[in-house]
């Protein structure tokens, strides 16, 4: 078997001004889309942030909150509230951030 040619539509021969147009137009979209990637990059960073912001609160105030429980139930001193005390302190080393381990 021999080969068969194929025939198609002759290529188009494009000039000189619409080929600088094209890699023009591919550079431009280009330096979108690192803008763009840029941009994604410093929302994310802030994101993480402020979201580090809001753990580091919200362990202060649990850290408050059980704080206050201890106190108040050491003053019963009760073989439960003792109990309820080594809870709390274990609920306290959970809730420190990963820095401070």
């Amino acid at each position: 078997m021999g080969k068969t040619s194929k025939k198609g539509k002759p290529k188009k021969v494009e000039s000189k001004k619409t080929r600088i147009k094209a890699s023009k137009l591919k550079k431009k979209k280009l330096k979108i889309k690192n803008k763009l990637k840029q941009h994604k990059k410093v929302v994310a960073k802030e994101q993480i942030n402020s979201l580090k912001t809001q753990l580091e609160e919200n362990s202060a105030n649990v850290k408050d909150e059980i704080g206050k429980k201890i106190s108040k139930l050491q003053e019963e001193n009760t073989k439960r509230a003792r109990k309820q005390i080594n809870i709390y302190k274990k609920m306290l080393i959970a809730n420190k951030p990963q820095s401070q381990k």
